[in-house]
C-alpha cells in the first residue's frame, strides 16, 4: 500500500465546482430522528433504512436500550477499521411481565440490500463477525427491522 501512496501524483486541472452545487447539501439537522429508548434523545441516521430501523427499535417493547454507534467506535480488521451500525439490548419477559433474559446485539449492517457490498466492506464485516464471536457477542446482518425481529424471536 505504501508504494501506491508514494506514487500518487496530483495535477491542477481547469475543471471547477460551481458554488451553487453546495447549497442543497443535506445537513445533520435534516437527518436527526428523536427517540426514547436510547442513551441519547435522538440519532443521526445515514439512510432511510437506518431511520426506519430506529423508529421500529424505539416502539418494540422487547428493546430495552439501543444506540446508533458513533463513527469512532471501530473494530480493527486487516482491511481497515469497521464501524458497526447499532448496539442493542433486548429483553425477554416471563408471563408475569418480569424481565427474564437480556441479550446484547451488534447489528453489523442495516444498509437494506447487503448483497452488493464492495469486497473491502464485506472483508471488514467478515472480520468483525470473527471479532464478535471471540468476545461472545451476538451479531447480525439484517436488511430491515422485520428480519431482526424474526431472528430475535427464534433465539
Amino acid at each position: 500500500m505504501k508504494d501506491y501512496v508514494e506514487n500518487i501524483r496530483y495535477e491542477v486541472i481547469s475543471e471547477k465546482y460551481d458554488i451553487g452545487e453546495f447549497k442543497d447539501i443535506e445537513a445533520y439537522k435534516d437527518a436527526i430522528q428523536p427517540i426514547k429508548n436510547s442513551i441519547y434523545d435522538a440519532i443521526v441516521y445515514d439512510s432511510g433504512v437506518e431511520k426506519q430501523f430506529a423508529l421500529e427499535l424505539d416502539t418494540d417493547e422487547r428493546i430495552k436500550l439501543f444506540i446508533k454507534l458513533p463513527s469512532w467506535f471501530k473494530v480493527g480488521t486487516p482491511v481497515g477499521g469497521y464501524n458497526a451500525d447499532w448496539a442493542i439490548v433486548t429483553t425477554k419477559r416471563n408471563l408475569q411481565g418480569e424481565e427474564e433474559k437480556e441479550r446484547i446485539y451488534f447489528i453489523i449492517e442495516t444498509k437494506g440490500d447487503v448483497s452488493n457490498l464492495r469486497k473491502n466492506e464485506q472483508g471488514k464485516i467478515d472480520s468483525a463477525k470473527k471479532h464478535f464471536e471471540v468476545i461472545e457477542v451476538n451479531y447480525k446482518e439484517v436488511e430491515n427491522y422485520q428480519q431482526f425481529a424474526t431472528e430475535m424471536n427464534e433465539e
